[in-house]
């Protein structure tokens, strides 16, 4: 039975006999456990500070270390999950600056060991993965993706030495995998 025409997730019984000359079997009875992999509290907003031009290649950290960005899963137990990150480049905005630019330069994610990858639209980036801890009960667990990032780690800025004047924005793209690796 596909999980999306159970129910809700939790626990479902399901009862099988078999059928043989018009004999039919006892009921075998099996035990479905069905949850959720979604995302929890997410942030909106993430912001760098402001910082001078310098000619040269700069890396920001973000503006706060806090940042919210839960895992809520309640499937079984093993279960695995992946969390990867993609970005657009960082654009201003054409009503508030002159003209639109583009931001020479782009989002960044840095691990615990100091392994720096480059957000982009094309290269999903892996930046946290898991496994449920799994209860039988349909109990969700949450983990916050980015509890572990300190100030020079996690989602940062960089700024190349081409980059112009402007207030940028852009958009990460988060996605959930509840697949094998």
């Amino acid at each position: 039975v596909p999980a999306s025409e159970l129910p809700t997730a939790g626990n479902h019984d399901l009862s099988l006999t078999a059928s043989t000359g018009g004999t039919d079997s006892d009921p075998a009875t099996a035990t479905i456990t069905v949850g959720d992999l979604t995302f929890g509290d997410v942030d909106t907003t993430m912001t760098f500070p402001t910082t001078f031009l310098t000619g040269s290649s700069q890396t920001l950290n973000r503006d706060s270390t806090a940042f919210n960005l839960d895992v809520a899963d309640s499937r079984t137990a093993n279960s695995p999950w992946y969390l990867y990150a993609t970005a657009q480049p960082m654009t201003t905005d054409s009503a508030t600056d002159t003209g639109q630019y583009t931001l020479d330069g782009a989002l960044i994610y840095t691990d615990a060991d100091n392994n720096t990858s480059t957000l982009s639209s094309t290269n999903p980036v892996l930046i946290d993965s898991g496994t449920a801890s799994g209860s039988s009960d349909g109990t969700v667990t949450t983990t916050n993706a980015a509890n572990d990032w300190q100030s020079d780690t996690g989602i940062r800025l960089r700024v190349n030495s081409g980059a112009v004047v402007g207030s940028y924005t852009g958009e990460i793209d988060w996605d959930l995998v509840n697949a094998p690796k």
